[in-house]
């Protein structure tokens, strides 16, 4: 008996998986994300040293995507992230290092689902990005700088998206991205970390 009951049970939430999808050819999405960027070793630093730029903080970002086929999605988005500040010491007072980091990139993703309403998905994405890296010394303030650089990126990651209904998604995505980067201006070749991220999306799918 508790058997047929689990596979009643089970039947309905497929069936109700299925009766539910929401994306076709010609749906546009809109989302809103936010959640931790965790910068990853760089090892372009001169001289073979390996370090990361900035500490774990807050990452946000949007994006569009206009569904080509039904299982393959085109857009862009855009992501910025603050991380965090550094602080060490110094033999003459404290030196803080305060990093950021964006990117803006044009996004091919691949759902593995697309009729379920429930939507693991695999992306791709290529563009530009920038870092910015500003140095404050507590005894020193003349010396405090702050600089900048851009460059070709690049993002491969994965997630999931679940539809609340026919307009309103919610999902969770993991995103690793890179950025070249001068090491003259902000201290190293380029640029890397690996982002955890919560998001919430609104969809016009025709009718």
């Amino acid at each position: 008996m508790k058997i047929d009951i689990a596979l009643i049970l089970a039947g309905l939430l497929f069936a109700a998986s299925r009766a539910n999808a929401q994306i076709k050819v010609g749906t546009q999405q809109f989302v809103l994300d936010a959640g931790l960027a965790n910068p990853l070793s760089n090892t372009d630093l001169g001289g073979g040293q390996s370090q990361r730029f900035g500490a774990t903080g807050p990452a946000f970002g949007m994006g569009y995507l206009y569904q080509f086929q039904p299982n393959f999605s085109l857009g862009g988005d855009f992501n910025y992230k603050f991380q965090d500040t550094t602080d060490y010491s110094a033999p003459h007072g404290g030196v803080s290092l305060e990093t950021s980091v964006w990117t803006m990139l044009a996004v091919g993703r691949a759902d593995l689902l697309p009729q379920s309403r429930l939507r693991p998905y695999g992306l791709v994405g290529v563009g530009v990005g920038g870092a910015r890296r500003s140095v404050t010394y507590a005894a020193a303030p003349w010396s405090n700088s702050e600089r900048t650089s851009m460059g070709p990126a690049f993002a491969l990651g994965g997630g999931v998206d679940y539809d609340l209904n026919s307009d309103w998604l919610i999902g969770a995505e993991l995103r690793y991205s890179i950025i070249d980067t001068a090491i003259n201006d902000v201290g190293t070749g380029s640029v890397s970390a690996l982002d955890a991220r919560l998001k919430i999306g609104y969809k016009f799918s025709p009718r």
